[in-house]
This record gives C-alpha cells, structure tokens and sequence, in this order.
C-alpha cells in the first residue's frame, strides 16, 4: 500500500477512535448504564456535558499547542483508550466526569492534529483526494460503538462490559497505528 493510503486509513483509524469512541460512544452506551447503574438523565446530562466541555477546551488548546502532530494524536488516543477503560470500572460519579472530560480533550486534539497530519502528507504527494478516507473514521467509529453496543445488549451484558471492550478496542487500534503516525513527509 502507498505511503498515501497508508496515512490515509491511520487518520481514518484514528478518527474512528477519537470521534466514534472518545466522543460519542456514550449516546449507545447510556441506556445500559441507566438499567444497571441507575444513571439518571440530570446525570447523563452532566456525561454528556463533561465530554463537550472537555471537547471544547481541547479544540481551543489545541491552536497554539507547540506538539508535534505524531505526539499529540498518540498521547490523545491512548488518553482515550485508558479513559474508555476507566469507565467500564466501577467509579464514583465524579470520576465518571473526569474521565468523560479527559476523553473530550483527547478526541479533540487527536481531531485536529490528525486532520493536520494527514491532509498535509496526502496534499504532498498530490492525493488531497483521500481526504474523504481520513473523514470516514468519524462514521466508522461510530458504527463500531454503536455494533459493540448491539452485541452486549443481545447477550445481556452491561455497560461495564461494553465500556471496557470499546476501551479494548482503542488501544488495539491505536497499538496498530503507532509506526505509521509519523510526523516525516509521505
């Protein structure tokens, strides 16, 4: 595969991690977390804020950050996958914020720095075209969690469950692109 492609399907793995995983696996996760946490819907408002905020604050931090773009989409999805780890652990509701804002952040610069990342190497080498690839990630991701999400539901699991395999998942997923976010030209 062309080193075009190549960084093309990493920033599509990579937004599937941040976008799909980081921030909105929650949406399929939540009715399994109101069934066997008791989450109430002011407490999934607080989730769900908490993730926005965190977005927020990561997307404005991310202007002037001085990073190198292979850093910050690596340290971002394994913030990621730790913090999608973490949720599936019996916590306090308060560490469900946090790590709920932690992941906002993360998927944010993992965002920005991935559409940086790969929209420079494919313009460099003339194939601005496989943009559309990278972008794909967001639905990608989503579908993941919305299939992992599906498959607990039909064998009665709970949200631990699907949390901790969605947790899995980006780590593997990240474990697999490392060597190829790499901040040299394509």
């Amino acid at each position: 595969m062309s080193d075009s492609r190549t960084s093309a399907w990493a920033g599509l793995a990579a937004l599937a991690v941040a976008i799909g995983i980081g921030r909105f696996a929650f949406t399929p996760i939540l009715p399994m977390m109101q069934d066997d946490a008791g989450l109430t819907v002011a407490g999934a408002g607080w989730l769900a804020s908490a993730n926005y905020a965190g977005y927020l604050a990561g997307a404005l931090s991310a202007i002037g950050a001085q990073v190198r773009a292979s850093t910050a989409i690596r340290v971002g999805l394994l913030v990621i996958g730790l913090s999608t780890l973490g949720m599936g652990l019996e916590q306090p509701f308060l560490s469900w914020i946090a790590l709920r804002f932690v992941a906002g952040i993360a998927s944010a610069w993992v965002l920005v720095f991935v559409s940086a990342w790969a929209l420079d190497r494919l313009t460099a080498v003339g194939r601005p075209g496989l943009s559309g690839v990278v972008y794909a990630g967001v639905g990608t991701g989503i579908v993941i969690a919305g299939g992992v999400c599906a498959v607990a539901m039909e064998f009665s699991a709970g949200s631990g469950v699907a949390w901790l395999s969605l947790g899995i998942a980006s780590v593997l997923i990240t474990v697999a692109i490392w060597v190829l976010v790499k901040d040299e030209q394509a």
